[in-house]
């Protein structure tokens, strides 16, 4: 029997207010985490450093998401040193992407450097890792299609700091990898500087985004999987906090909330018993 918790159901977002559970597996090397929770606004929250991206005309932050017209819109974060990119490092985000206006579509970039990823990119739309010119890996469009108009999650993670490890570098969509279509290695990767969101030099993100996170480490399968299942497991909610629990037995599954000292044992039958197990 497996008893999985969290502080929401599997798929909610937190609201304004809600802050990281540095003590869950999933927090372990964040180092950047945007919800596109605050309403409406012009700035949107870093929730690891604590610092605010300035959201430029084009874009805009409403129902719980960034929206980019991928014309103008983007989110600058400033501009300052970034280590933790000069070592092994995950970006996981769930978008749904709109219409190219261009034969770019750049989720992230890292301006100063040409560092940037693409869910779409040339005009074969390959998603790509780009770490500096003729440093890059391209995946196909499968087995998952991320332009088919609906939300996805898309995990890139490179294994480490060195030219070669873009060879080892993996992505995934929903879960699950998908298939590299070439790679390119001639030049070292560059130092870090200029964060944006939704924008790489004269190339913009048309859609929207409903969460940013950066990792300075690389993601395991299983945690890409549980990020896909769970995405806001990490998230600590603003307010009163009520545990949810997913219990597994006899291949059923049963959903319940947390009793003080106690669980629905009548429901399950009495010869349940299973203690809480954390994943």
């Amino acid at each position: 029997m497996l008893i999985k918790t969290r502080l929401l159901p599997p798929q909610q977002k937190p609201g304004p207010g809600s802050e990281i559970d540095w003590g869950h597996p999933l927090s372990r090397g964040l180092v950047g985490c945007w919800l596109f929770n605050e309403g409406a606004g012009l700035r949107v929250r870093d929730m690891v450093a604590g610092e605010f991206g300035a959201v430029q005309p084009g874009a805009s932050v409403a129902s719980n998401r960034l929206s980019l017209d991928g014309i103008a819109g983007y989110v600058a974060c400033g501009t300052k040193v970034y280590p933790w990119l000069s070592g092994a490092f995950s970006v996981d985000a769930r978008f749904q992407l709109g219409v190219p206006t261009s034969d770019q579509a750049p989720l992230l970039s890292i301006t100063a450097s040409d560092h940037g990823i693409f869910p779409a990119y040339t005009a074969q739309r390959r998603n790509l890792l780009y770490l500096g010119a003729g440093n890059y890996r391209y995946w196909s469009q499968s087995p998952i299609n991320l332009l088919d108009g609906k939300t996805h999650l898309g995990t890139w993670v490179c294994a480490g700091p060195l030219q070669a490890d873009i060879a080892e570098s993996v992505m995934y969509a929903d879960g699950q990898r998908q298939d590299v279509f070439s790679t390119q290695q001639t030049t070292p990767r560059a130092s870090i500087t200029k964060l944006w969101i939704g924008r790489y030099n004269i190339y913009y993100f048309p859609g929207v985004i409903e969460h940013l996170r950066i990792y300075a480490r690389a993601l395991t399968p299983d945690e890409v999987r549980w990020l896909h299942a769970e995405p806001y497991a990490m998230i600590r909610p603003a307010g009163p906090m009520r545990r949810y629990f997913t219990v597994t037995a006899l291949d059923q599954v049963f959903r319940l909330r947390e009793q003080p000292q106690r669980f629905r044992l009548k429901e399950l039958g009495p010869r349940f018993r299973f203690r809480e197990k954390r994943p």
